[in-house]
């Protein structure tokens, strides 16, 4: 078998490049490609999301905060034990017992 024979063989197997209408289709005209389905896509989803960023800023102003135990109990103490200063402060004692007591169980 001679080189010549060798290269009529490999023509048979090599690829063929691309047809001629491709490379124009390629490098054509893009102007004819429509960009406000993509503009008008961009714009819904905008809206979308600043419509969802409100909606939930309005679901968060209207909850309220639940109250502080710990003050809840302290108020509710005062109103038992009287409102003068020694009453006051064996309210803040008590609780910060109880605080100190809830500390050390949770650390054993």
């Amino acid at each position: 078998m001679h080189e010549h024979d060798v290269e009529q063989l490999l023509r048979r197997y090599r690829p063929v490049g691309p047809p001629s209408e491709l490379a124009a289709r390629i490098v054509g005209d893009t102007s004819s490609r429509r960009i406000w389905p993509w503009a008008a896509a961009a714009a819904a989803l905008l809206a979308l999301t600043l419509d969802a960023r409100a909606a939930s800023e309005r679901l968060v102003g209207t909850m309220a905060m639940p109250p502080d135990p710990i003050v809840t109990a302290a108020d509710d103490l005062i109103d038992r034990f009287g409102t003068d200063e020694t009453s006051r402060r064996l309210v803040e004692s008590m609780i910060a017992e109880q605080q100190i007591r809830a500390e050390l169980t949770n650390d054993e």
